[in-house]
């Protein structure tokens, strides 16, 4: 099955419910091997990228340009396709809700994350260290994961769960995130600061959807806009892979800062969550959605942006590398936590 809902699949979604997760008939199957295939695809594909410019088949300025490539085109394409695709406000009446959630939940892990400042070495690092703690992986690794834990229909519900998620997210780590990166205020947010083409591709995306303007959209032109969004994941991995071969991951520059990131964003975070979830009795696919989202590594779009903007990218990359290493483990353990609690 395509991770990708095709438009018969969303055609045939009911409108927005929180449907009770019935575990023993097996609408959610979570075991530590079958989680671990999904976030170990994106490892893979990141070897890749480290392998090429390791061995210098790939240098360093291409590897620049494939990450302007990747912000604006391969991005806005796939969030373009996405949603003239496969989203309508009528099938979806509280679709508003997880553009919240996703802004939600990154202010949350930012604003408890600020407790945790103390445990930095270097001061410095601060806005480096909030935005890894704030923004999640939160469009690869989901759509993996309900891809193998849940059955066709429910994984076709939550696949559009997790695009709405990301409108919340993308604006907010785009703006936000692209700013603490920056080294600016977070509060210092101008317009300019949002016109960057992946937070541009979602608003004309919905924009074009309310207006119902996507029908007039020839399919030769959507097929070329659906087979430069396909190059997204690849290429992002691709890039990731490559930032962290121009390093040492070895280094020990930035070690007492990473090991803070690997505990909140690993550790702590989703503890608190699952604490949260079970405590208000959440046992839906909006629960389980949450519960991916608050135990998923670091994000990969904060190297993107990093290298975007220029910055310098060393602490970024390797938290995103050791967040998504160790969550090979920390992954599987809260999704069958969260599993047995909610059952």
């Amino acid at each position: 099955m395509s991770i990708i809902p095709t438009k018969s699949n969303i055609r045939t979604l009911k409108p927005l419910r929180i449907p009770k997760l019935c575990y023993n008939s097996a609408m959610f199957e979570a075991d530590f091997q079958s989680i671990l295939l999904a976030p170990m695809r994106i490892f893979l594909m990141a070897a890749a990228g480290y392998f090429f410019v390791k061995a210098r088949i790939v240098p360093e300025d291409v590897l620049d340009a494939l990450n302007n490539i990747l912000v604006c085109l391969f991005l806005p394409c796939m969030i373009a396709y996405e949603f003239l695709t496969k989203f309508t406000f009528a099938a979806y009446g509280n679709w508003w809700v997880f553009p919240l959630l996703g802004v939600g939940v990154s202010l949350a892990g930012l604003f408890i994350a600020e407790i945790f400042i103390f445990a930095l070495k270097k001061k410095e690092t601060k806005n480096e260290f909030l935005s890894l703690c704030a923004f999640q992986n939160s469009g690869y690794v989901p759509l993996l994961i309900a891809e193998v834990i849940l059955p066709p229909a429910q994984a076709a519900e939550m696949f559009m769960y997790v695009f709405l998620f990301l409108v919340g997210f993308n604006f907010l780590v785009w703006s936000l995130g692209a700013n603490l990166i920056r080294g600016k205020s977070r509060f210092a947010m101008r317009w300019e600061d949002l016109y960057n083409p992946p937070l541009v591709a979602t608003a004309l995306s919905l924009v074009v959807v309310f207006f119902g303007l996507n029908r007039f959209i020839p399919d030769f032109t959507m097929g070329v806009v659906q087979s430069f969004g396909a190059c997204t994941m690849p290429v992002a991995m691709f890039v990731v892979g490559g930032s962290l071969a121009m390093i040492k991951i070895g280094d020990d520059t930035f070690k007492q800062e990473i090991t803070a990131t690997v505990l909140f964003k690993l550790f702590l975070f989703p503890f608190l969550t699952l604490v949260l979830l079970w405590a208000l009795k959440i046992r839906s696919l909006w629960g389980l959605l949450l519960m991916i989202q608050a135990a998923a590594p670091s994000a990969v779009t904060l190297t993107v942006i990093a290298k975007y903007y220029k910055k310098d990218e060393r602490f970024i990359n390797q938290a995103v590398f050791y967040t998504h290493v160790i969550g090979l483990v920390s992954f599987p353990i809260f999704l069958i936590l969260y599993q047995r609690l909610a059952g």
